[in-house]
């Protein structure tokens, strides 16, 4: 069972001000090769406190490309994967609906971090289904839905929740209790009820999740009837019709066809008899909207 361990704030209040801040400009240089495991876990335990730098350049390039180098080319210990999981799920769960810099970050590096599990596997079925909980809650809270921002790098919180929610799906060992919880969260942000217009690439990234969500699963052929069903709704607005002289509305629905266009897009060379039902069920949904 995951527990989380110390606090997860640095000491400092930025990575720049870190003691460790020098050395880590001079290994993102070398794509932070480290040869000795016990100063590579050490230096990892760091990254993740970057999550929450204001400046993009540590949170971005020196946090989560730091961390990602490492995980992607290096074997890390059990114990060190289940101490990363742990602070980075908790401070996650801690900041759900919040609008930091950790906020938009953290499920990046947990989709990292959990990508790892994917691969050779250090959690239990309970660790994954509470960490599915948490990406689900996040998801379903998100009422921040800045992309980029100038001066302050990436946000784009709904992007980095689905990236998580993939790596999830996508794990052999999760169950389909835990891709269908992911599923319903991702589509619970096809549409925000903000009226907010996706225009950062918010659409791919949620139907990469749900495509790859759907495969991965046990979800019989005609499981897939109905699926999609509920984007046609006009949601609060209680009708499509004027659609097209409400800005609810028109965000509303430009924001399903994206999504409806990216999972036909992404499906179009499928001949699997569940996807191909997928993507006839995701264009019946886009023809029946306005």
């Amino acid at each position: 069972m995951l527990m989380a361990g110390l606090a997860f704030v640095a000491a400092a209040a930025s990575c720049a001000d870190h003691p460790m801040a020098p050395r880590l400009e001079t290994l993102a240089q070398s794509e932070f090769v480290i040869a000795d495991a016990t100063d590579r876990e050490a230096v990892m335990r760091v990254l993740i406190t970057c999550a929450d730098d204001p400046d993009p350049f540590w949170r971005d390039t020196i946090g989560y490309s730091g961390l990602s180098a490492i995980l992607r080319r290096d074997p890390i210990a059990p114990d060190t994967m289940q101490f990363l999981t742990a602070q980075v799920q908790s401070e996650m769960k801690r900041r759900i609906g919040s609008d930091t810099f950790a906020a938009a970050f953290l499920p990046l590096y947990l989709s990292e971090i959990i990508r790892v599990d994917r691969l050779d596997p250090f959690l239990t079925p309970e660790d994954r289904s509470l960490i599915a909980e948490t990406v689900a809650q996040y998801l379903e809270a998100i009422s921040d839905y800045r992309g980029f921002v100038e001066g302050e790098g990436w946000r784009h919180q709904v992007a980095h929740a689905a990236d998580a929610a993939l790596q999830l799906a996508l794990n052999p060992l999760a169950s389909d209790a835990i891709r269908g919880r992911l599923r319903d969260a991702l589509l619970n942000q096809v549409a925000p009820s903000s009226g907010h217009f996706y225009v950062f690439g918010e659409p791919e990234r949620l139907a990469r999740a749900f495509v790859y969500n759907v495969n991965a699963s046990a979800l019989p052929e005609d499981g897939i009837v109905g699926m999609l069903g509920s984007l046609a709704e006009p949601g609060p607005a209680g009708s499509w019709e004027n659609a097209y002289q409400s800005t609810a509305k028109l965000a509303r629905l430009h924001n399903t066809k994206a999504f409806l266009s990216a999972v036909i897009v992404a499906l179009a060379e499928q001949d699997d008899p569940k996807l191909s039902a997928l993507r006839v069920e995701a264009l019946s949904v886009h023809r029946a909207l306005p």
